[in-house]
């Protein structure tokens, strides 16, 4: 299969069966947003070994399985915006070191677990925008050293450390605006 880019947009898809994209080992680039897909589970990407740019905006992910992504070794750019996940754990971007832009933009996030990003040693992009994130913690950055650009607009945010942002050696631009943050910590 020659197949490069598989454009599944804007369809009625409500789950992927597992292995579905087994044979497409040339695949570089994969577009199944705006549909109505509820869940990632663990074996949806198997065979996706070239993928390089997914894009799951605009559907109604809410669960993720630990793994999901794990297959995808050579993904670049993930877009799981405009979604309904509440939650990041700290395994779900745990196998994808070559990604360099994460957008979990448009959710409902109110919590990303410590650790969450600690893999993802090329990511340069991230956002977290328009969200209802409230607390950043200590261990929030940790791992992503060659950050460049950070969107934290329109969440709760009510504190921020500047120690935290220490670690994001790289970081040259930071959005945190439209939060109601009241205090800035030394």
């Amino acid at each position: 299969n020659k197949l490069e880019i598989l454009n599944l947009s804007c369809n009625n898809i409500t789950e992927i069966e597992s292995n579905s994209f087994m044979n497409m080992k040339k695949l570089k680039i994969l577009h199944i947003s705006s549909n109505d897909i509820k869940k990632i589970n663990m074996d949806f990407f198997n065979g996706l070994c070239s993928l390089e740019k997914l894009n799951l905006n605009g559907n109604n992910i809410s669960n993720i399985d630990v793994n999901s992504f794990c297959s995808l070794e050579n993904l670049q750019s993930l877009d799981l915006s405009a979604n309904k996940i509440e939650f990041i754990n700290n395994e779900y971007f745990n196998c994808l070191c070559k990604l360099e832009e994460l957008y979990l933009n448009q959710n409902v996030l109110k919590k990303v677990e410590d650790y969450s990003f600690k893999d993802l040693k090329q990511l340069v992009k991230l956002n977290l925008s328009d969200n209802h994130i409230e607390l950043i913690s200590e261990n929030f950055f940790k791992g992503l050293d060659n950050l460049i650009y950070l969107d934290l607009s329109f969440n709760k945010v009510k504190t921020i450390n500047v120690k935290i942002l220490n670690c994001l050696n790289k970081l040259e631009i930071l959005n945190l605006s439209c939060n109601n943050i009241t205090e800035i910590e030394s």
